[in-house]
């Protein structure tokens, strides 16, 4: 716009000049008629004043006026065209490149990253924000932050590669970077972050045998989210060790006696840690007659004596309702399935072939 404005300018100035030179044509031949006429005298140049400028009509006075206005605007124009154009903005915004290394970050823990050589102008804030490729496209994201520490986007995005970037521009209404500014740039490429679920260790089947208790258990989580194969470097409760354990592999602890209390770690091989403590109930009867074992949805109950056979099972509530499900007996053992009424304790009545009678209270 300034260089289309200069070259008008230009223009005009160029036809004021020629008509300037249309007018001392006139001028002069104006000046030999009044010499022929006589009534101009002989004087040098320096002695031609406003006096002698009587001799001139107003109109060819003007004109010299205009001709040294003229000559003024081009020195003007010439000390001036020459010199450059700044563009209506400019920006030295410059994001950097990501620092981090491969993370893998464990379940419930945060990842801090950074940038190096990133630059801001003035005008311009920073900020770090969460994709799925390993180049940001300016548009698909599930994160943007000031802070560059990020916890996990959700489990959809567990086990799988996110990357984070630096983002430098013009802030928006939110203090963020403006996307849709020319000045906004971010890094070349993001750092390479995986969140792991949480390494979750779960009881699947506990067992009484004569007053001891046992446990089965399986592991999630982890590097076993990712690679299943040997994903669980140690699972330990201090006195039994299992080594290079895979996802949902079936182990087993005990025995354990009525009153302790164990504590289960796994360690995963990207140093996650899982873990469960437990407290061992009494897994006989109230009345010591039968023992047994919560095993998911099932109660497995038998005769401490093998002798002694089952000849009833009722499962009731803790208002003394009779509470119907499906049991199973066989001789000395039964199995009762948890009904399918909502969470509580119940109170499972069991009859044997001579009358004796015992109750097992349970949180199922």
């Amino acid at each position: 716009m300034k260089n289309s404005r200069l070259l008008a300018k230009t223009l005009s100035y160029q036809l004021l000049i020629i008509m300037l030179i249309i007018s001392g044509s006139l001028y002069a031949q104006n000046l030999d008629d009044n010499l022929f006429d006589g009534n101009v005298t002989d004087q040098s140049p320096n002695e031609f004043n406003d006096t002698n400028l009587g001799a001139i009509s107003s109109d060819d006075r003007n004109r010299l006026q205009l001709g040294s206005l003229q000559l003024e605007n081009e020195a003007y124009i010439n000390s001036h065209s020459e010199k450059e154009v700044k563009p209506a903005y400019s920006c030295d915004n410059d994001a950097g490149l990501m620092q981090s290394a491969n993370s893998m970050v464990c379940g419930g823990n945060s990842v801090f990253v950074k940038e190096a050589f990133s630059v801001l102008d003035e005008s311009s804030v920073k900020a770090y924000i969460m994709h799925q490729n390993k180049e940001f496209d300016g548009r698909n994201y599930m994160k943007i932050q000031k802070s560059s520490r990020f916890v996990s986007p959700g489990e959809d995005y567990h086990n799988e590669p996110v990357y984070i970037s630096a983002i430098v521009g013009p802030a928006n209404e939110n203090d963020l970077p403006n996307m849709a500014d020319p000045c906004t740039v971010w890094t070349p490429y993001g750092a390479y972050v995986v969140f792991f679920d949480p390494v979750t260790v779960s009881i699947t089947e506990e067992t009484c045998i004569d007053g001891q208790f046992y446990i089965d258990l399986e592991i999630t989580g982890g590097v076993g989210g990712r690679s299943s194969q040997n994903a669980y470097r140690t699972i330990t409760d201090g006195n039994t060790h299992h080594q290079n354990v895979s996802t949902n592999e079936m182990i087993n602890f005990g025995p354990y006696i009525n009153g302790d209390t164990y504590t289960i770690e796994a360690f995963c091989a990207k140093g996650c840690v899982g873990g469960i403590t437990n407290s061992v109930s009494s897994c006989d009867g109230l009345l010591n007659k039968v023992n047994y074992a919560l095993n998911n949805n099932i109660v497995k109950i038998r005769y401490t004596d093998d002798n002694k056979h089952f000849k009833n099972v009722e499962v009731y509530n803790l208002n003394a309702q009779l509470i119907p499900t499906e049991i199973s007996i066989d001789f000395n053992q039964s199995e009762v399935l948890r009904p399918t009424n909502k969470t509580g304790f119940y109170i499972i009545k069991t009859v044997s072939t001579n009358n004796e009678v015992d109750f097992i209270k349970i949180l199922w």
